[in-house]
């Protein structure tokens, strides 16, 4: 491949379709919530069944209010629905992989650009959820 360009969309193509991969992986609520995010899971759907951000309904600061206000929001919390969240944090994950491509790109040049975007998009921690 000559073009770093062309090398620069594979890798995105390549990292995108991992992180989706991963994200379809859980489909269920209860896999979201025994994958490692169970505190989260709770703050979520309590502040959105009771409108507290705590532990069934009991105020607390154990976590901070973004990430179970991500949840609460977009969560149905039904035991059988495929989750919303695990596909936007794919989405969103993505977007990491033109940013470091791009960062290394303006610093080092094209093909700088395109070995920080692999790097970015094939990084296991970067690619699966991390309990």
């Amino acid at each position: 491949m000559r073009s770093p360009a062309a090398a620069f969309l594979l890798v995105f193509a390549v990292g995108a379709s991992l992180r989706v991969g991963a994200a379809l992986q859980t489909d269920t609520v209860e896999k979201l919530r025994d994958s490692g995010r169970a505190d989260y899971f709770a703050f979520a759907s309590s502040l959105k069944e009771q409108g507290v951000l705590g532990w069934a309904g009991v105020p607390s600061a154990f976590r901070g209010p973004v990430y179970p206000s991500f949840l609460a929001s977009v969560e149905s919390f039904e035991p059988e629905t495929r989750p919303a969240s695990p596909l936007i944090e794919a989405g969103l994950g993505s977007l990491a992989i033109p940013l470091a491509g791009w960062l290394a790109w303006e610093l080092a040049g094209p093909w700088a650009g395109v070995a920080g975007a692999a790097l970015t998009a094939l990084h296991p921690s970067l690619g699966w959820p991390v309990p």
